[in-house]
């Protein structure tokens, strides 16, 4: 501050530091969840792991509730100031698992319980992007995994037990964000 008065304040400004976009692009491909508060805190976490875009999508189990993308921003807003990540995530919406697929980048990933485990690397080797499909409580149908298998979905673990989907939504993107960002 090089002056302030009772009705101004003036600046120096001494140095600018601008930090790049992440060069590898994370996307959660979200099926909507019927309780806000679930949602909210998915959003959340995800944002505050670096997550770049959000795509929600309805799902044979989605439940009514809200779909607000608004608030979905807004909680993302509060996640990034909470943990002063500089970049907001993106949301998209898709009226279909086939249409979220359409939307996200590189590698399409399939979160399923109780699979074999394949080390990430092999999972991501040959891409610098990666989306990760996540159902909602309930999880996706039958035939919704064989849509994304058909859509070239590969499987991927997020530990032997099922996840809440807010649970699932932060353990994809802390294993994967971590695993993209080691490929540089």
């Amino acid at each position: 501050v090089s002056e302030a008065s009772k009705r101004s304040l003036t600046v120096e400004i001494e140095s600018v530091h601008r930090d790049p976009r992440p060069e590898h692009r994370l996307d959660i491909l979200l099926a909507w969840l019927g309780r806000e508060k679930s949602l909210t805190a998915a959003i959340q976490r995800g944002a505050e792991l670096g997550v770049d875009r959000f795509v929600l999508f309805e799902s044979a189990h989605s439940e009514p509730g809200p779909r607000s993308i608004a608030k979905c921003e807004r909680a993302a807003i509060e996640a990034c100031r909470q943990c002063e990540r500089l970049w907001l995530p993106e949301f998209d919406e898709a009226e279909s698992l086939e249409a979220a697929v359409a939307v996200g980048e590189g590698v399409l990933l399939l979160a399923q319980p109780r699979i074999e485990p394949t080390p990430i690397q092999e999972l991501i080797e040959d891409y610098t992007n990666a989306s990760i499909l996540i159902g909602p409580e309930g999880g996706l149908t039958h035939a919704e995994i064989d849509e994304a298998n058909a859509l070239g979905a590969k499987p991927i673990s997020l530990g032997p037990h099922v996840l809440r989907t807010e649970a699932a939504v932060a353990a994809a993107a802390a294993l994967l964000r971590n695993a993209l960002d080691r490929a540089l």
